[in-house]
């Protein structure tokens, strides 16, 4: 199995083909991964795609298991911004192993 930069490990299916995103060594999980792209579009949206976030609170959903996935694959991330927009991201992984997305929005003035 080709690893690039990676340390040497052992082969297991769970490094390649979808999930190689829950390893730190090949990605920054699906935060990183498809983040940028979602939250693009969820900024743009909501008319915050020149400013960024004033409060960022974030947990997982799951515990992680020894010895397995080194990203978080369930997690969920609130934002809030200086126009009172609130962003609600929660990842899981589907049983293809890709993450599914729920992104909500609300304003605390509406």
């Amino acid at each position: 199995m080709w690893q690039g930069q990676t340390p040497a490990v052992d082969y297991v299916p769970e490094r390649c083909h979808q999930t190689f995103r829950y390893w730190w060594e090949y990605s920054g999980g699906t935060m990183t991964d498809w983040g940028a792209h979602h939250l693009d579009i969820a900024q743009w949206g909501t008319g915050n795609d020149r400013s960024g976030p004033v409060s960022i609170e974030a947990k997982p959903l799951v515990q992680m298991i020894p010895g397995g996935f080194t990203a978080y694959s369930e997690y969920e991330v609130n934002y809030v911004y200086a126009d009172g927009v609130k962003l609600v991201v929660r990842a899981r992984p589907l049983t293809t192993g890709v993450a599914a997305w729920s992104i909500r929005s609300a304003s605390s003035t509406a």
